[in-house]
């Protein structure tokens, strides 16, 4: 039995959290050396913990989104001062309460709660195919709003911003699931040719 030192099972989540944060960056042109750095961590996050490990990563930040969502979609009730309200170019409110903020009369973080439980939901029963395209779709939708954030609103959301980076996290390791399962099951049929 490998035994893996608990340091490491809570320090490279945690890389992978603040590599996910740094992805914004790449978002805004401020390093372009992050980008490899969050898929080296990806691959190193598999490749460490295992599939089971990385499953319930996925699970975590699915939560972890949720969560975040949650937090967004009270902004976006609220009419008193957010406490995410930090400067002018950092206010939630000002962002959550823009036209920007509903889709057909749906809030965007009530979208966003419902594509992170859509994504756990499907973490929870493996279905490895549908995870990956599903947060491709969520993340596209992000990079849309991060757009509306940068170049419309020049006004930034921080739950926005996590939201960002958690799901460009579920992107990079759903891809890394999928593709393990993939490899997996070529090693399995080239065992019986």
């Amino acid at each position: 039995m490998r035994l893996r030192p608990v340091l490491l099972d809570c320090l490279l989540p945690l890389l992978l959290l603040i590599a996910g944060l740094s992805y914004f960056s790449v978002l805004a042109g401020a390093a372009s050396c992050s980008l490899p750095l969050l898929i080296a961590l990806a691959i190193l996050n598999l490749g460490w913990f295992g599939v089971r490990y990385t499953q319930m990563l996925l699970l975590v930040l699915t939560l972890a989104g949720m969560v975040v969502s949650c937090l967004a979609l009270r902004v976006h009730y609220d009419t008193g001062t957010e406490p995410c309200s930090i400067n002018e170019k950092w206010d939630c409110g000002i962002v959550n309460h823009s036209s920007y903020a509903m889709i057909a009369g749906v809030p965007v973080a009530a979208i966003g709660i419902a594509g992170y439980l859509l994504l756990a939901i499907l973490v929870l029963k493996q279905s490895r195919a549908l995870v990956l395209p599903a947060a491709l779709v969520g993340l596209g939708f992000a990079l849309y709003l991060t757009h509306i954030e940068k170049d419309v609103l020049e006004v930034w959301c921080l739950y926005c911003v996590i939201s960002l980076a958690l799901i460009s996290l579920i992107t990079l390791h759903g891809t890394g699931w999928l593709l393990h399962g993939w490899w997996q099951r070529r090693k399995i049929d080239a065992k019986f040719l």
